[in-house]
């Protein structure tokens, strides 16, 4: 399995089941219920980029024994997301962290920036693309992707990192943060 400390951009493991999220996703979307924007700590970027998470876990973690929390109140989308978290717990051996869904407006990029301290370098970061399309490009290290929609890429978040949407959709990801047993 791969460390933080190599020097791996990205992996692509393989394709998730994410129809129930799609699902749940859109049913939030179209108006029956709202994207909402649930982080209310966040420091979201004046691009109209949104996070509404689904498992909250302290960012300031230092160690200690801290489990995630259900923080979402929408059923479908907590449902949706299991199977897929614990297919990841098992392939790391480890505990889900921090779970939620990323959404970039058309046209609008994530600005370059590094993530820092103890939580951040010490998951294993996974993005899910729910809903793309192949203009929407990430950007890790070296290297520049167009992930596709239902595969399972793990990113190495410890490098500097970005993202593009030059379509003219919305963007959404699934993240699901995994901490490893050996790291607690």
């Amino acid at each position: 399995m791969l460390e933080k400390d190599k020097t791996w951009d990205i992996v692509e493991y393989g394709q998730s089941d994410v129809s129930a999220v799609k699902e749940a996703v859109l049913k939030m979307i179209s108006g029956e219920d709202d994207f909402a924007n649930n982080y209310k700590d966040a420091e979201i970027e004046p691009n109209g980029a949104k996070v509404h998470l689904v498992y909250n876990f302290p960012l300031d973690w230092d160690g200690e024994d801290v489990s995630a929390e259900v923080v979402s109140e929408n059923v479908d989308l907590v449902d949706s997301v299991e199977s897929i978290i614990s297919h990841l717990e098992k392939f790391y051996d480890g505990t889900r962290a921090r779970v939620l869904v990323a959404k970039l407006p058309p046209h609008t990029e994530l600005n370059r920036h590094e993530d820092s301290g103890r939580y951040l370098l010490s998951i294993r970061r996974n993005h899910i693309p729910v809903i793309t399309n192949e203009n929407v490009y990430f950007g890790i290290g070296a290297t520049e992707i167009n992930m596709k929609e239902s595969f399972w890429y793990e990113v190495n978040n410890s490098r500097e990192s970005w993202v593009k949407n030059n379509s003219d959709l919305d963007r959404y990801h699934l993240l699901i943060d995994i901490l490893p047993n050996s790291k607690k």
